[in-house]
C-alpha cells in the first residue's frame, strides 16, 4: 500500500517524523490508507502556510468561491 503524503504549502510532503498510521473505516474495520503522521513541525508549517495564504498573500482569501471549491474538491 502506498503511503499517503500531507499537502502543505502547495506541495505533497512526507511527515518529518517518518512515522505513519493506518486509517481505518470504523463501520467495517477495513484499512482505507496508510498516512504519514503529522509531527509538531509539520503542523506548524501547515498553520504558517495557511496564515500566509489568508492574511499575507491573500491568494486564498481573495480567490473566487468556485475556484476555491474546485481546489478543495481536487
Amino acid at each position: 500500500m502506498k503511503i499517503k503524503k500531507m499537502y502543505i504549502n502547495g506541495k505533497w510532503t512526507e511527515g518529518t517524523s517518518g512515522e505513519t498510521f493506518m486509517s481505518v473505516n470504523p463501520a467495517n474495520g477495513e484499512i482505507n490508507a496508510e498516512i504519514y503522521k503529522s509531527s509538531e513541525k509539520d503542523t506548524k508549517n501547515a498553520i504558517d502556510a495557511a496564515y500566509d495564504a489568508f492574511y499575507k498573500k491573500r491568494d486564498w482569501r481573495d480567490m473566487d468561491i468556485q475556484k476555491r471549491s474546485d481546489t478543495m474538491l481536487k
